[in-house]
């Protein structure tokens, strides 16, 4: 989100400019950022105000909360190092147009997959035993009657709306795991209900989790198109067959896994963001990102092959 601001800030773009949507009433499950007249801020908290008159309830289980609104974790509550969400996919494509990079293609983020090196300290973000025990705890306030309280998969991406959400979803299990073959120990528990700060830069990192991301499979439709928000969006509308969703994310679910799930055109989802990606013999871009991506994170390609 950090990077996103910046790029906002250099090139003076407002929220509406990028189609960003609308305050809490269009933006469900966890929010990491809010529009300000100008630009984006990042939230004091993660879920949208409750509405109930006559009972005030905390937003977190309590073997999670901190208090009414905040996560006991440390770096868990809404913070600048964390992947830009609920994002339209014709704002990711300015952003990355507008530093010279673009959308990675689904065979780029297989690749990138294949040489992540998962450890014990990067495990992927996913339904873990944080999340089950949000889940539980909605389930009974909503049991009790508690209606406003949101499930913990909340915004997440529909996937075509083919699997469980709400009360039908399920956390990831050892069966699930094994299934996509993840090296994730039973019970696993990273402590973040939601989105968790991204990697330092210094490797690829959630690939798996965290978001999903869009990425788009005809780069060479963007060759000469105008780097404004219309013009992309045409291309991406005209080529929404070539636009996926990839990786899975912190609410998402196993049924699903992490393989690419057609996009469309979307107003933006709580669990969906992007990464970009530049062609590596393109050596001024590099320079160009410098500035703004001291700790961010990108996905180098191979220069020429568009592969």
């Amino acid at each position: 989100m950090g990077l996103f601001q910046a790029v906002m800030g250099r090139d003076q773009l407002k929220p509406a400019d990028l189609n960003l949507p609308r305050g809490d009433g269009n933006m469900n499950g966890p929010q990491l950022w809010e529009r300000t007249a100008s630009g984006l801020k990042v939230r004091k908290n993660w879920m949208r105000v409750q509405t109930q008159l006559f009972q005030l309830v905390q937003d977190f289980a309590p073997s999670l909360a901190n208090g009414w609104q905040g996560l006991r974790q440390q770096d868990a509550d809404p913070n600048d190092q964390m992947p830009m969400q609920n994002v339209p996919p014709e704002a990711a494509l300015m952003i990355a147009q507008s530093l010279g990079c673009r959308l990675p293609t689904s065979g780029e983020w297989e690749v990138a997959v294949g040489k992540q090196i998962m450890n014990a300290e990067m495990l992927p973000n996913l339904r873990d035993a944080a999340w089950a025990a949000q889940m539980k705890y909605i389930t009974e306030l909503q049991e009790g009657g508690t209606i406003q309280a949101q499930w913990p998969d909340a915004g997440m991406f529909p996937y075509e709306g083919k699997f469980g959400a709400k009360k039908a979803a399920i956390p990831w299990t050892a069966a699930w795991h094994d299934q996509q073959k993840l090296n994730v120990p039973v019970g696993f528990n990273d402590k973040f209900v939601f989105l968790r700060p991204v990697g330092n830069g210094a490797g690829l990192s959630d690939l798996i989790g965290n978001v999903s991301e869009m990425v788009f499979d005809a780069p060479a439709k963007l060759a000469k198109v105008e780097t404004t928000v219309p013009k992309l969006r045409e291309v991406l509308e005209a080529s929404q067959d070539q636009l996926f969703v990839v990786g899975g994310s912190c609410i998402s679910q196993p049924e699903v896994g992490f393989a690419k799930q057609p996009c469309g055109m979307h107003g933006g989802f709580s669990d969906t963001g992007f990464r970009i990606a530049f062609e590596a013999a393109n050596r001024l871009i590099v320079d160009r990102l410098k500035e703004l991506m001291s700790e961010q994170q990108y996905v180098a390609v191979s220069g020429g092959s568009g592969n």
